[in-house]
């Protein structure tokens, strides 16, 4: 309809192969911009990241610690953040852990509560301390 919006910045919230569509079909985005121009040859994949505070110290083996084997096609790294931020995290009287998954394409849908519960369970199972 020819409305134009006029914005400072703009923020797109979406996927790697989502923005190279949105440039594709857009003549302006791929010829007005050398940063849009340029999106059409990224390459990535779908990561999700959590961070679970919890109420009692665990020590894990590394500050990062690579996983696989519990989700097809999905990798996971755990990360022990209050090692690897100290002192950000010191008051805290638990452990600060991230969960992060790689191709994660297939759990992005999933709840707040469905993902905590993932976590917890891929933890129980890596190292009993959790439990």
């Amino acid at each position: 309809d020819g409305t134009q919006l006029l914005a400072d910045h703009v923020v797109l919230g979406v996927g790697v192969n989502a923005l190279r569509n949105i440039v594709r079909a857009s003549p302006t985005l791929a010829t007005r911009s050398t940063e849009f121009s340029h999106m059409a040859d990224l390459r990535g994949t779908d990561c999700m990241a959590t961070r679970v505070w919890f109420d009692r110290l665990v020590h894990l083996p590394y500050s990062a610690n690579p996983v696989w084997g519990f989700d097809k096609g999905i990798g996971m790294t755990v990360f022990d953040i209050r090692t690897l931020q100290a002192p950000m995290h010191d008051a805290e009287q638990g452990s600060v852990v991230e969960v992060d998954f790689y191709h994660a394409g297939q759990l992005l849908g999933m709840t707040d509560e469905a993902i905590i519960d993932k976590v917890q369970a891929h933890l129980e199972q890596m190292l009993p301390e959790f439990r």
